[in-house]
């Protein structure tokens, strides 16, 4: 899917007019010329810039002559669901996947992995009694959040905001579930990648009857088969006649890492480089909380949280798309220069370049438009840093509740 592409079916769902029929809680809504039509509000939502809503609708009106408060903004919000965002978002991944023979792969499988997280939401009682809380002393309203991630193509292919106190294995037998319902050409080929909290025996039976690959991280305590297992690969039975292979190798920090798999073919150092690839689920949300600022929420109410929700889904299909052909131009400006190193267009640097253009582009959708896309990715194609493959870093905890709310564009 190319960024044209991309930016074609957001602007068809945009202005298909079931979009507004399916969402709005009124037959009445949007029904008499305002400030903002629907397609206009839909559209704003797509700017990626976080400063406050204010100064967004100041710019937005800026050429009009025309002015709009925040609380204008927010009744109109509130006349329609997240589902506009959330058809986007399928819309774009089933345009992305349709032709699998395009993506990249592993060994002919593509290579997915499901993590869960969590955001600090608005200290409202309608928010605590949606999402639930967290933390310390449950002082923390938080929504949970898994995602089926897509770790070499860089696309979130199946995203759930539900409960705070969600159960991990539960919401991966959800994506299980969607792929093989929704995508099963993706389904046949896919390898999952799940890390030390979701193994359990039911959960890999449902893989295997789903004809799924899986690569799971076990804690120590698994089961008294993984313990008794010998360093190196080795078959071990889980249940009545259950058997798994288990990969058990000794760590530079001296530890002992655990890994039980449905593959059977595949050597041992190829099977550890292939756990690593997880790391780029851990990407993704480092690039949603820090770059696409997800948790600066723009509305208080469970309607809010749920479109910005999609709206960041949105916003992350766009610059997997965008970092893409950056990606590729900038291969092409460095080739022949002897560069010890792969170099990667800079996330952060492409969504600050395509905060003003990315909405732009959404409502213009003509050649201008295109003209000035192409200046964007050979822009962020300049804007490079080398990829050093086995980086890896320790994660540091931080107690979350004592994290500063810093939610500048709330209402």
């Amino acid at each position: 899917m190319s960024p044209y592409r991309l930016l074609e079916i957001i602007h068809w769902i945009i202005h298909k007019p079931e979009t507004l029929l399916n969402s709005r809680f009124s037959q009445k809504s949007f029904t008499r010329n305002r400030k903002m039509r629907f397609a206009d509000v839909l559209c704003f939502f797509l700017d990626m810039s976080k400063t406050t809503l204010q100064t967004r609708l100041n710019m937005f009106f800026g050429r009009k002559q025309i002015s709009m408060s925040e609380q204008a903004f927010s009744k109109a919000r509130n006349k329609f669901d997240h589902s506009p965002f959330e058809t986007m978002h399928r819309a774009l991944m089933r345009e992305e996947y349709g032709d699998i023979d395009t993506l990249n792969t592993w060994k002919g499988h593509i290579v997915l992995s499901v993590d869960g997280s969590y955001y600090l939401l608005p200290k409202r009682k309608e928010l605590q009694d949606a999402f639930g809380t967290r933390g310390q002393g449950n002082r923390c309203v938080s929504a949970g959040t898994s995602v089926l991630y897509d770790v070499i193509n860089g696309f979130p292919i199946d995203p759930i905001l539900t409960h705070s106190n969600m159960s991990e294995r539960e919401e991966c037998r959800k994506h299980i579930e969607y792929l093989s319902s929704e995508m099963p050409h993706v389904a046949a080929k896919s390898l999952v990648l799940l890390d030390r909290g979701y193994p359990s025996t039911e959960l890999f039976k449902h893989f295997d009857e789903k004809k799924i690959k899986f690569l799971a991280r076990c804690a120590k305590n698994y089961s008294w088969a993984t313990q008794a297992a010998p360093m190196g690969s080795s078959i071990v039975e889980l249940s009545q006649g259950y058997q798994l292979r288990v990969l058990k190798i000794l760590l530079e920090n001296g530890e002992i890492e655990t890994l039980i798999t449905n593959l059977y073919d595949i050597p041992d150092e190829e099977l550890v480089g292939l756990y690593a690839m997880r790391w780029g689920i851990e990407g993704f949300y480092n690039k949603l909380k820090n770059v696409v600022s997800i948790e600066k929420f723009t509305g208080r109410t469970e309607n809010a949280i749920r479109q910005d929700f999609w709206v960041s889904m949105v916003l992350m299909v766009a610059v997997a798309v965008f970092q893409r052909d950056a990606d590729k131009m900038a291969e092409i400006k460095r080739k022949g220069k002897g560069n010890k190193h792969v170099y990667k267009a800079r996330t952060s640097d492409l969504v600050v370049n395509m905060r003003n253009n990315f909405i732009f582009s959404v409502f213009r959708n003509d050649a201008n438009c295109m003209n000035r896309l192409d200046d964007l990715i050979e822009l962020c194609a300049y804007s490079v840093s080398a990829v050093q493959p086995g980086r890896h870093f320790l994660r540091v905890f931080t107690n979350s509740s004592n994290r500063h709310d810093n939610r500048k564009s709330l209402l």
